[in-house]
Parts: structure tokens; sequence; C-alpha cells
């Protein structure tokens, strides 16, 4: 066995035969999001708290989110966000993947002064670049796990 292992990389070797050169890198795609519109989010985050202290609405970020939960982009914190009507939060235009045909999200968090340990207010239901290309000029989502009867929406402006 050893030899035939050894006569393989020799003739890879030899043989001009690149086959490390010929694995490459997807190139980035862009994720064509603008903003995000979001509608019918909890008045607040059970019966007996407000989203912040001073009794004034969620201080909301929004993020894109790959299948891993990490993070591809996120919004600025829009403070005291009246969240009985619908709302609009932009996003940066840079937000790139490597798949266009990878499931994406859009989540939203309340925070309270430290992103890492922001609350999680809900998240859309997976979409992908491809679905985002064939939209004309948004796309509808609601959101994975609606909570009190409610639908979260999340429409992705592009």
């Amino acid at each position: 066995m050893r030899t035939f292992s050894f006569a393989l990389v020799t003739a890879l070797a030899l043989g001009g035969c690149d086959v490390f050169e010929s694995i490459e890198s997807p190139d980035p795609v862009a994720i064509p999001i603008t903003a995000v519109r979001i509608a019918d989010l909890p008045e607040r985050p059970n019966r007996t708290t407000e989203w912040d202290d001073d009794g004034t609405g969620p201080d909301i970020f929004v993020e894109v989110q790959n299948t891993s939960g990490a993070s591809i982009g996120r919004s600025e914190i829009v403070p005291d966000v009246d969240v009985t009507s619908p709302f609009t939060i932009k996003l940066p235009s840079d937000l790139v993947t490597r798949d266009d045909a990878a499931s994406l999200y859009v989540v939203a968090y309340d925070d309270d002064g430290n992103r890492l340990t922001a609350t999680r207010l809900g998240g859309s239901e997976a979409f992908t670049v491809r679905q985002l290309a064939a939209a004309s000029d948004s796309l509808l989502l609601v959101d994975g796990r609606s909570e009190n009867g409610r639908e979260t929406t999340y429409s992705v402006l592009l």
C-alpha cells in the first residue's frame, strides 16, 4: 500500500497535475437586501414586563444569519421602536454569501447596551439569494416560531 501511495504522489508531482490549484473557492455572491420591514412583533416580552426598564419600546437591530447562526451582517440599532405598527430597518449594502442556494434568515434582536446579550425577538423562515433574485421588489417571510397567535412577518426589501 505504501508503494502505491508513493507512486501516486510521485506521478502527480512529476506529471504536472496540479490538483490543489483546481480546487477554487467560490466568488462571493451579493445579498441584495436594502432593508427589512417587520410587522406584528409582540408588544411586550411577556404579560408583566416592558421591553425596556423606562417603559419605552425595544432597541432593535436586525441580522442576516446563515444556518449555523453566524452573522453575515447587521443593521444599526434603532432605539425605542414602536412595535404596535410595522417598521423598517435598513441593512448594510455589502452583505455577501458564498452560495446563492444557501439558507439565510433575518433575525430581530432587542439590544439593551450589549449586543452579545441581546434578546432575540424573532426570526424569519429560511430564504436564499436565488429566491431574492426571482422576487420583484420584496420577499415576504413569516416568523419561524410565531407566538401568542400572532404571526410576525419580515418583508425583505430589495
